[in-house]
């Protein structure tokens, strides 16, 4: 079996970052009418929707090693995404120890997959590294819903996109699509019934 980590990181208004914060506020207020609808007027989703789910991005964290992860493994493992922070550019892969400097801003969700699975898995995700293209401004216009409609080029990834989509070749999704992180988060409790916890509890 493989084990991987979905790691999302929470927005902080008065940090200075505020494009964290307007990812946080915007996909919000976009995604919770269908969270409402989904939800079923369900007042307790819509709130943990509203008030825990306050994250503007997302990375896909595995440890190093095979079998059993220690911990030691997972602070030793990789993160990738698709990111324009720091000297990044695109969908790229990066030690999790350059990532999480900062582990009380990110939470965290685990899963696993048999070996056979995350073979295939892998051989989509080194496509993915190969071939980036960067991140292109225009890419930002999937956190709009109308917007994402006219955002064609399938070679590039926001955060979410590409974590969604490995979850999909993993088989946790049914199929590819583009979402924010707060609404990702979302589905990951609601779909699949998963909780987050603070990556310094892991």
């Amino acid at each position: 079996m493989h084990k991987f980590r979905v790691v999302f990181y929470k927005a902080k208004w008065g940090d200075g970052h505020k494009i964290d914060n307007l990812i946080d506020i915007w996909t919000m207020l976009v995604n919770l009418p269908y969270v409402t609808y989904k939800s079923k007027l369900n007042f307790k989703d819509i709130w943990k929707f509203i008030k825990g789910f306050n994250y503007s991005h997302v990375e896909k964290w595995e440890p190093n090693g095979r079998g059993i992860p220690r911990q030691c493994d997972w602070w030793n493992g990789e993160m990738s995404t698709s990111t324009m922070r720091g000297d990044y550019n695109g969908t790229v892969s990066r030690s999790a120890r350059e990532v999480l400097v900062h582990p009380e801003r990110w939470d965290a969700t685990e899963f696993e997959i048999n070996s056979v699975t995350y073979l295939v898995v892998h051989g989509w995700e080194q496509d993915q590294l190969d071939n980036n293209l960067g991140y292109s401004k225009e890419d930002i216009g999937k956190f709009f819903p109308v917007v994402r409609h006219f955002v064609k080029d399938e070679t590039r990834n926001i955060c979410s996109e590409y974590v969604h989509n490995f979850m999909v070749k993993c088989g946790l999704f049914l199929k590819f699509r583009v979402l924010s992180p707060r609404l990702l988060a979302w589905l990951i409790y609601k779909e699949l019934g998963k909780e987050f916890k603070p990556v310094k509890e892991l």
